[in-house]
């Protein structure tokens, strides 16, 4: 009897999500809507009932014209599950969802996510929200050039790895249909000389990082700016010498003329020989 009712108390660990799903079925998206907000906010529910329930509150935000409420929803559901379907449903649903999959995992969104236990095997998460993945490769050796590589099967969005020897270099790589690269994580094993039982692996997951500027393109900057000084300097002097006396009105228009473009041409180059300067600065104070 007391499994009966750690059964019932299981099953009725959120009742606001069992009072939202009713309404929405109903199609009573106004009761539904208060209820399933409620829902995703309960603490200790299970994984799948927040996710059901965001889910939900989404589709209910849906029909109420709160588009970006509804994706905001979805965002937080993908989050939480990366590899969660595309609803069934309405286009409008799909769409939403799809808008939000893009907004929170850009193409093409893959990442590998390495967790080691003491002794075991790697276990290496495939975070593929657009089902790009077409094979992993696992590498390893001494250096890169004296790897040996294999293919490895992608299971529950995982794969498993042998644990690297002592200054080993593992390497997992995903890659789409196309034979295109779409991540990278190096498992470096640990030294020899480790204290302890069971050294620590180090886990690296290149990524790009700002490269400072070279000096060339300070210098360029600084060229650059001294020259359209130069220039401006010659267009002011065309544009406000003495006026010679002029006795033919369409010549007189003409001069005017000429002489406006130059100093507006002038003031443009003078402008890009300031942020000349201030680019030259910005690049030889780079830190």
């Amino acid at each position: 009897m007391m499994t009966g009712v750690v059964l019932l108390l299981v099953c009725q660990a959120n009742p606001y999500l069992t009072q939202g799903r009713e309404h929405f079925e109903a199609l009573d998206y106004a009761k539904a809507l208060r209820a399933l907000e409620v829902a995703v906010t309960v603490k200790g529910q299970r994984d799948d009932e927040l996710l059901e329930g965001l889910g939900l509150l989404a589709q209910t935000q849906l029909a109420l014209a709160r588009g970006a409420d509804a994706e905001a929803s979805f965002g937080r559901l993908l989050r939480l599950d990366p590899h969660a379907p595309v609803p069934t449903g309405a286009p409008k649903v799909q769409q939403a969802f799809l808008r939000a999959r893009e907004a929170v995992f850009p193409r093409p969104g893959v990442s590998l996510r390495a967790t080691t236990s003491p002794e075991g095997p790697v276990v290496v998460s495939v975070v593929d929200p657009h089902g790009l993945v077409a094979r992993v490769q696992h590498a390893a050796g001494r250096s890169p050039e004296a790897m040996t590589t294999t293919r490895v099967p992608v299971v529950a969005h995982a794969v498993t790895v042998p644990r690297p020897q002592p200054e080993q270099l593992v390497w997992v790589d995903a890659f789409d249909a196309s034979n295109t690269l779409l991540a990278h994580l190096e498992v470096v094993g640990p030294a020899p000389s480790a204290p302890g039982p069971s050294a620590a692996l180090t886990l690296e997951r290149p990524s790009p990082s700002p490269r400072k500027p070279t000096a060339w393109l300070g210098w360029a900057l600084v060229a650059t700016a001294v020259a359209a000084a130069a220039s401006a300097a010659v267009l002011f002097a065309r544009a406000f010498q003495p006026v010679p006396p002029v006795t033919d009105a369409f010549a007189a228009d003409r001069l005017d003329a000429r002489r406006r473009t130059e100093a507006g041409v002038g003031w443009a180059l003078l402008a890009g020989a300031g942020l000349g300067a201030v680019g030259a600065g910005l690049v030889f104070s780079w830190d």
